[in-house]
């Protein structure tokens, strides 16, 4: 849990000290299921998860509840940026790309592969493989078509392909 500790001692109160968001500890003993507003998502853990907090802020827009109704992940605007809680790992690339985009962040593909960008390069790393369109910081469009289990390095700039 980010924020938990300050390096000796544990207190919940710190993870408000460093998001801005007002959260309290929440007792839960069943499966936890999340259901997130914008993008439509659902997710359930295999078991209980303790200790979780939960979000108390007028403030902040919750974007994601548990089932039983406590705010578990939301977001809260402050002077020059948005601070972003979640009450338990988010699961999937769909609300962390919505995040993401929000942010004013690039966001290249809109698959679940991994994607490292930096130096005038791009990294991107597939299992499942299939059609991908990466969409390139200057708006030029790259189609390609990626094998299972393969790694590819790009221009960051150009879209061609340096290594396969």
């Amino acid at each position: 849990m980010p924020g938990f500790t300050d390096g000796s001692k544990l207190d919940f109160r710190f993870v408000s000290q460093l998001t801005g968001i007002e959260v309290q500890p929440f007792k839960m003993n069943s499966i936890p299921k999340v259901v997130v507003d914008q993008p439509v998502d659902t997710f359930e853990f295999e078991g209980p998860v303790n200790p979780m907090l939960t979000i108390h802020d007028k403030k902040a827009r919750v974007i994601g509840k548990l089932e039983s109704g406590q705010a578990i992940i939301g977001v809260k605007q402050f002077n020059g940026y948005s601070s972003i809680y979640s009450g338990l790992p988010l699961h999937g690339t769909d609300v962390y790309r919505k995040l993401l985009n929000d942010a004013g962040c690039h966001v290249y593909n809109d698959d679940g592969e991994f994607l490292y960008s930096g130096s005038g390069l791009i990294l991107l790393h597939t299992k499942s493989g299939g059609n991908r369109t990466i969409h390139l910081r200057n708006g030029k469009k790259v189609e390609l078509n990626l094998p299972s289990r393969s790694t590819w390095i790009l221009d960051a700039n150009t879209g061609e392909i340096l290594l396969r």
